[in-house]
């Protein structure tokens, strides 16, 4: 009996192993894809280059962060935001932008004024609109604010 369950208590642990490894390799994976995918070829629009319903959209949502898409035959428009914030001099730096096939990556980091930096003191909205081919693919958003 003690045998029995021995055997089992040592595929029981087996299993949970395997399991965890599976996830791990998963996991590791995700980051070297996106590591040997290729750059996006994309283009920084702002004012009369944004579509009417978009610039909309962007005013709808720019008092919290926002990330979302806007097709227009051909073109992808893809904008994001920080949300507001008291002052300006906010810039932002796009950290990865990646062609995965069926996913596009945008990665964006939100950058504070320097200390002693003149800015404006009303409220801003800081947001990036980039243009690039629609090819159908899903957007994935990883927009960090690193002045907090």
């Amino acid at each position: 009996m003690r045998r029995r369950w021995r055997r089992l208590l040592t595929l029981f642990i087996a299993i949970i192993f395997t399991c965890a490894a599976c996830g791990s390799a998963e996991e590791s994976g995700a980051g070297e894809d996106e590591a040997a995918a290729p750059d996006l070829s994309y283009e920084i629009v702002s004012g009369d280059q944004v579509p009417q319903k978009l610039s909309e959209k962007i005013l709808q949502e720019q008092g919290e962060k926002f990330g979302f898409s806007y097709r227009n035959g051909e073109d992808l428009y893809i904008a994001f935001g920080f949300g507001q914030k008291e002052t300006g001099g906010y810039s932002i730096q796009i950290t990865a932008a990646k062609d995965m096939g069926n996913k596009i990556l945008i990665e964006a980091h939100l950058i504070a004024p320097q200390a002693g930096e003149v800015v404006s003191q009303s409220a801003s909205y800081p947001y990036m609109v980039l243009l690039t081919k629609d090819t159908g693919a899903e957007i994935q958003f990883r927009l960090k604010d690193v002045s907090q």
